[in-house]
C-alpha cells in the first residue's frame, strides 16, 4: 500500500457516487502525487530538469509547476519506456485516479470528524473545514482553508 494510503481512517454517511468535475479530478490527483513519499524521487527528478532548463528559477515558480504541471509530466516519464519504471503501482499512480468517486457526508480521520458543509449545515456547531499546509519551498507558505 502508498504511504499516502496508509492513514487510519473512515467515512460515514449515505454514498452517492459522481464524477469529479475537472479542478477537483486535478486536485485529488496532485495532491495524492505530492504527499506520496514513493514519489518523491520522481519530484526530485522533476525539479532538476526544471533547473537544468532555467537555472534562475525561484522556489515559488516551481512550487507552481509541481502544481500544475507535475501529474502531467510524471504520467509521461512513467509512460516512456526508456525510463524503464517496472512497477506497476507507480505506473497506475502516474495515470491518475478514476474520475467516479462515492463521496461521504463526513470523514474521521486522526481522530478528528469533518463534515461536508452540506450535512452539517444544520449542526450547532461547524465541522467543515479543513486545512492543508502550503508548499515548503517558497518563502511564503500559503496554507489552504475550505
Amino acid at each position: 500500500m502508498l504511504s499516502v494510503f496508509k492513514q487510519v481512517d473512515r467515512g460515514f454517511g449515505k454514498l452517492k457516487k459522481r464524477r469529479l468535475d475537472d479542478k477537483e479530478y486535478h486536485a485529488a490527483r496532485t495532491y495524492i502525487l505530492l504527499n506520496c513519499d514513493e514519489v518523491k524521487s520522481y519530484i526530485k527528478i522533476y525539479e532538476d530538469i526544471l533547473r537544468q532548463i532555467q537555472p534562475c528559477i525561484q522556489d515559488s515558480e516551481i512550487d507552481a509547476k509541481l502544481e500544475t504541471e507535475f501529474a502531467s509530466w510524471f504520467e509521461k516519464y512513467a509512460q516512456n519506456p526508456s525510463f524503464d519504471i517496472s512497477n506497476q503501482i507507480m505506473k497506475g499512480l502516474a495515470e491518475g485516479p478514476l474520475h467516479m468517486v462515492h463521496p461521504f457526508n463526513g470523514y474521521v480521520i486522526n481522530s478528528y470528524k469533518f463534515h461536508t458543509e452540506e450535512y452539517g449545515s444544520n449542526k450547532s456547531t461547524i465541522n467543515s473545514g479543513v486545512c492543508i499546509k502550503g508548499s515548503s519551498h517558497s518563502a511564503n507558505n500559503f496554507n489552504y482553508y475550505g
